[in-house]
């Protein structure tokens, strides 16, 4: 039986996109002949940090936890990376054998331990890359020094011209991806998507208002998600401001939370309501009591490949989105109903945006219910996993590494 070994940071039931798409891979390979090991972190959220156990059993799987301090700021958030990348290369070195090693990055230093590990035991590495995450704190000068720089781009390349094969979530990634190789290397999209979980829409939604402090007559744009630099929601606030009539809520946590916080205090912008992390089984009473759907991102080259895996979720849920997106998140929204735009970091363009959709409320919000279907025929978690099966059975079987056939 062949053994694979998956190593990631984020894995349920750690509240995480990635976590989410990396468990759909491993569930994908259950009922094949092989046996699965996971090696991952206890989660990163308190609210789930007595929800796990440190060696899990599931069918086939074989679930490693290594346990890391709470990620308070990004200082320790860096060592935690440092220390998974150790504490997972130096577990992973008692299997006997290990023939294909996958690794999900970001963060950087988990590809560096797949690859050292990769080379002791003579495996096959696939690098499964989420985010261009070095191109993008390079863009937006997150780092000043230049020796760390030089670093950081030195060991992304290492680590890509090292795998048997690479997979990405855009096609936008792929093509910056092939400009940092020495060397053919297939590279395969696979988006992230959308799993059968269903949100409960028989909830009494003014119950629901009353619990969380909301009046019934409020109209509520939600946000979900990491609220970080990226996405940049600190320069929608005059929006928010000059929107009085409408609540905004921010549900998530985030780098840039903290100066959302301080601005809304000093502003007074009373309107504004924000909520930490919270479980996906709970978000279904705030997609209940949500009018509308916010989705942001900064304009930013390396930002315009990404697809927020956020959007699908808020598309398989009946509710307008109002989106700032370009590039290839844009791509996907601007041809499904109930979907309003506005341009990145401007907040006339968002106010003007969001008094459209309340004029047409009615018209809009009927039109959404049209775009489910489309969603899961072509963005379901487990359609897409199972293109990742197939590229994975055929590196099992394929001693050439010849992935002409099944790279797009």
């Amino acid at each position: 039986m062949k053994k694979i070994v998956f190593i990631t940071q984020y894995y349920p039931p750690d509240i995480s996109p990635a976590g989410l798409r990396i468990q759909s891979f491993v569930n994908s390979l259950k009922n094949e002949n092989v046996q699965i090991y996971v090696i991952t972190s206890s989660p990163h959220y308190r609210k789930v940090i007595n929800e796990y156990k440190l060696i899990e059993i599931e069918e086939k799987i074989l679930i490693f936890r290594l346990k890391l301090m709470e990620s308070k700021n990004n200082f320790r958030k860096i060592i935690n990376e440092i220390i998974f990348m150790i504490k997972s290369f130096l577990y992973a070195l008692r299997f006997n054998k290990i023939d294909l090693l996958i690794v999900s990055i970001p963060p950087i230093f988990t590809g560096l331990s797949g690859l050292i590990l990769s080379k002791f035991k003579k495996a096959k590495f696939i690098v499964d890359v989420r985010d261009l995450w070095v191109d993008l704190v390079l863009e937006l000068k997150q780092i000043k020094i230049n020796l760390i720089k030089n670093i950081l781009i030195k060991l992304e390349k290492l680590i890509l011209n090292n795998a048997d094969c690479i997979i990405c979530t855009t096609n936008g990634f792929k093509d910056k991806i092939n400009k940092k190789l020495y060397k053919k290397i297939e590279i395969t999209t696979i988006m992230n998507g959308i799993d059968s979980f269903e949100f409960n829409t028989d909830l009494n939604g003014v119950e629901i208002r009353e619990k969380f402090g909301f009046n019934k007559d409020d109209f509520i744009i939600t946000y979900i998600g990491n609220i970080g630099e990226p996405q940049g929601l600190i320069t929608l606030l005059d929006c928010f401001i000059k929107m009085n009539k409408i609540k905004f809520l921010l549900i998530g946590n985030g780098g840039e939370k903290k100066s959302i916080i301080k601005e809304k205090l000093r502003k007074k912008i009373d309107n504004l309501v924000l909520l930490p992390t919270i479980n996906r089984e709970k978000l279904k009473y705030f997609y209940k009591i949500s009018n509308a759907l916010l989705v942001h991102l900064r304009k930013s080259e390396i930002l315009n490949l990404t697809i927020p895996s956020k959007i699908f979720e808020y598309l398989i849920n009946e509710i307008p989105i109002l989106y700032g997106l370009d590039g290839e998140g844009k791509k996907i929204l601007e041809n499904l109903p109930g979907c309003i735009y506005f341009e990145q970091e401007n907040c006339e363009s968002l106010s003007n945006s969001i008094e459209y959709l309340l004029n047409k409320y009615e018209e809009i919000k009927k039109s959404c219910y049209k775009r489910k279907e489309l969603i899961y025929k072509n963005f379901s978690r487990e359609k897409l996993a199972i293109k990742f099966k197939d590229l994975i059975l055929f590196q099992l079987s394929n001693s050439q590494n010849n992935l002409k056939n099944l790279s797009k």
